[in-house]
């Protein structure tokens, strides 16, 4: 994929914040990185083994527009439009304009915590077809070898690495199967093979895993109690449960019926109200589904007709049937439209339109763009505050939208992702450690790039604000996303013409390395960056 320097902006904020540079390499490890020789003995090396940066001019002070004489380019002229310098006095970076004036400080002091030197990332040397992150650890599906690999914390075995203490800091493939999709749920995961089979690992607790049993399993497990007349082709992982869709379109579920997400109307978490093994969720068996979607409190399936059905827990309006309480089973909505995406957050929920031109959106309003605590009960169209109010451009169709789905029960949380054929974005609370991937907090009077140095608190967004100006490289596509508690993750796509690219991107959280190994001396990551070794 073409690979070039971004604009002036992320230049600076990746510079400072990542301190490093990639100039003519094909195997660019981020935004910004050197490789080059020791000058001692020749040998080629890249900043993994020595500490390298973009090392600019020195000046005491810039102050107006009349230059200054001692800046000038390596064969002794004036410096020229563009030129960069480091304003020791006032410690930022400032540009010289056309008009021979220096432009103020980029970048302020107040924003730079600390200077590090970013190299490895991730530990991933695949591409991936799909991520899905979960509470502090992270799984994807590899895109050509078809296998899953998993990084971040291992307590109860939701790693599947074998261990249920500590951490896997790098990604560790866990499931050399051929696998088709994946999901991470509260603290376990699943998968689903070629040949249909269910596969489960993580917290036992409810009966989630499907075994039979609330023992952990600290490494995948084949699901013994699914049919082998049976082929999975879709699976989600909650809090206290999951659901799997099969290749004839009827949906299945293990665990509680915990918030009426198994469909029934009922809210419990008790044995008796569980299912031990995998078992077909009646009120769904009238319906063919060609996706499903399952969060802390709500649930929905999309029919092969391209019809939302919603069922479970409808406070502050999550399931946007236009009520605000009650358990409910499976109910239509929006049945006017045909959609081609639904996708259920804890607090919220959206939907795309079978042409990818509109957007829907229900429950907590601030999951999706306003400062306001509220809630919409019913469905939204949203399309006009993609790109901060401008919309979606005339060539511009949405591809892909994702939603958290493990925060708490509160009408000031809740985050979503919107990838379209032409950029990404995002919206709502960022409260949770900068996992929306928009790098920023919102200060008195400046935006501050500011990676790691406020990690509780943040602006609430207005709009879905692009995060493609963050993005490493010119040109970078998103076909898949998945946030998180704390993290969020999201698939790059493959350049059709020389098939580069295709890996996975990683934003937020670090502090159990669900993002793969990362040594920034940072507990989170700022803005999207590659998870490969």
């Amino acid at each position: 994929m073409k690979k070039k320097i971004y604009v002036l902006s992320l230049i600076l904020s990746s510079m400072f914040a990542f301190g490093q540079v990639g100039i003519g390499e094909k195997d660019v490890k981020g935004a910004l990185h050197l490789k080059g020789q020791f000058p001692a003995d020749g040998t080629e090396s890249d900043s993994l083994t020595r500490n390298v940066g973009l090392i600019l001019p020195k000046v005491d002070t810039l102050t107006d527009g009349t230059g200054l004489p001692n800046v000038v380019t390596p064969s002794g002229g004036a410096a020229i439009e563009g030129t960069l310098v480091y304003d020791a006095g006032n410690k930022c970076v400032r540009v010289k304009n056309g008009d021979n004036s220096w432009q103020d400080c980029l970048v302020d002091n107040s924003s730079i915590s600390t200077l590090f030197d970013y190299d490895v990332y991730g530990g991933l040397n695949v591409r991936v077809k799909k991520v899905s992150a979960g509470e502090n650890f992270s799984i994807v599906l590899g895109a050509d070898d078809d296998a899953v690999y998993a990084s971040g914390r291992n307590a109860y075995g939701r790693t599947g690495v074998g261990n249920s203490s500590g951490n896997t800091a790098t990604y560790a493939l866990i499931l050399a199967k051929t696998v088709t999709d994946i999901s991470a749920g509260f603290q376990h995961g699943l998968a689903a093979t070629s040949n249909g089979e269910l596969w489960s690992w993580g917290e036992g607790s409810y009966y989630r895993t499907g075994h039979g049993n609330t023992g952990d399993k600290v490494f995948p497990m084949k699901v013994k109690g699914w049919p082998e007349t049976l082929k999975a082709v879709r699976v989600e992982g909650g809090y206290f449960n999951s659901l799997i869709l099969t290749d004839a379109g009827k949906v299945y579920g293990m665990g509680a019926f915990s918030e009426g997400t198994m469909a029934n109307g009922t809210n419990s978490t008790t044995a008796a109200n569980s299912y031990q093994v995998p078992a077909e969720i009646p009120n769904l068996s009238s319906y063919t589904m060609q996706d499903i979607s399952l969060s802390r409190y709500s649930a929905a399936g999309l029919t092969t007709d391209g019809k939302i059905y919603v069922w479970g827990n409808q406070a502050q309006g999550r399931l946007g049937t236009g009520s605000s309480s009650g358990y409910i089973t499976p109910t239509q909505i929006l049945g006017s439209e045909t959609f081609k995406q639904v996708a259920m957050g804890t607090n919220h929920g959206l939907a795309v339109t079978a042409d990818g031109k509109k957007l829907y959106a229900w429950g907590a309003t601030r999951a999706y763009g306003t400062e306001s605590t509220t809630f919409s009960a019913s469905p939204v169209d949203v399309t006009s505050s993609i790109n901060s109010g401008a919309g979606l451009a005339a060539d511009e169709e949405i591809v892909y939208v994702a939603v958290s789905k493990l925060d708490a029960a509160a009408a000031n949380t809740g985050s979503c992702i919107v990838i379209t054929n032409k950029n990404i974005y995002a919206s709502g609370s960022n409260t949770q450690p900068q996992r929306l991937g928009l790098g920023f907090f919102v200060g008195t009077t400046t935006v501050k790039y500011s990676p790691g140095s406020n990690t509780t608190s943040g602006e609430n967004l207005t709009g879905f604000v692009p995060m493609y100006d963050k993005a490493i490289y010119e040109g970078t596509l998103f076909q898949q996303a998945s946030i998180g508690l704390n993290h969020a993750l999201m698939t790059q796509t493959v350049d059709p013409v020389d098939n580069s690219g295709g890996y996975g991107y990683g934003t937020g959280s670090v502090n159990y390395n669900q993002l793969g190994a990362v040594s920034t001396g940072f507990t989170s990551l700022p803005i999207p960056m590659l998870i490969k070794k």
